[in-house]
């Protein structure tokens, strides 16, 4: 229940306030904090898998602002496994962040090195475990199939 709710408030309300302007505020934060990691060569893997998925999910949110013209409940169907996504971006996003701090300390000759290095092997295992798990979501925001929606009550 509260997840749904939090999904269709998202999806349905937050990224379409103000004409998407909070929604494109993040897309821009996001696409700056990509551009200043690649300043640091040794975060390049991290930072090409980050874009790369990131583009993704920008790709397969349009295609979900693109059903608005389908009606709210094609629109709102996926708003759950969109607050979902949205969360492990922008969770990649952090991590990324983190990673890029630990980077600069590193090269400005740290004392700490294992604290920094763990916080760049963590934002990896991120990226490859936890960052992947949108790919099945965004091919989700590009089907034209709605189960969800079709399934009638007296079927169960």
């Amino acid at each position: 229940g509260t997840t749904g709710i939090h999904g269709l408030d998202l999806l349905g309300r937050k990224v379409l306030i103000q004409e998407g302007l909070g929604w494109k505020l993040l897309q821009k934060e996001i696409g700056e904090s990509i551009e200043s990691s690649k300043a640091y060569s040794a975060l390049d893997e991290l930072t090409q898998t980050f874009e790369s998925q990131f583009k993704k999910f920008n790709h397969g949110a349009a295609q979900l602002l693109f059903k608005m013209n389908q009606g709210p409940e094609i629109f709102l169907s996926d708003a759950t496994l969109f607050l979902e996504a949205s969360g492990i971006i922008c969770i990649a996003w952090m991590w990324l962040e983190q990673a890029k701090t630990a980077q600069k300390a590193l090269n400005t000759g740290a004392t700490e090195q294992d604290f920094y290095f763990g916080k760049i092997e963590t934002a990896r295992y991120f990226m490859e475990y936890e960052l992947p798990k949108i790919k099945g979501l965004i091919e989700r925001f590009h089907s034209t199939s709605y189960p969800t929606i079709d399934m009638k009550k007296e079927w169960f």
